[in-house]
């Protein structure tokens, strides 16, 4: 095992390179985490915009449909263990 890491050595990256690598890693996440919060903020108006033209809202899926109803069902059973 040690002669099969022996063969292994670590890449010799110059420093500019590993600097724009990291750059370029930073802008990606920072790119993400606005995308991500822009998409939360246009999702609401969107369906803001929806409800103000009378449009209907968009289909849920059968999965989205089914966690509704199990939802539902708990919410109920957890209000009569309740009482």
């Amino acid at each position: 095992m040690s002669a099969l890491l022996g063969r292994f050595t670590p890449a010799q990256v110059p420093p500019r390179l590993a600097l724009a690598l990291a750059a370029a890693t930073l802008l990606i996440l920072i790119a993400v985490a606005a995308g991500v919060l822009l998409e939360g903020l246009l999702s609401r108006g969107a369906a803001l915009a929806l409800r103000l033209t009378h449009h209907s809202p968009p289909r849920k899926s059968p999965a989205r449909i089914r966690l509704d109803e199990l939802d539902a069902r708990l919410r109920a059973r957890e209000r009569e263990s309740q009482k």
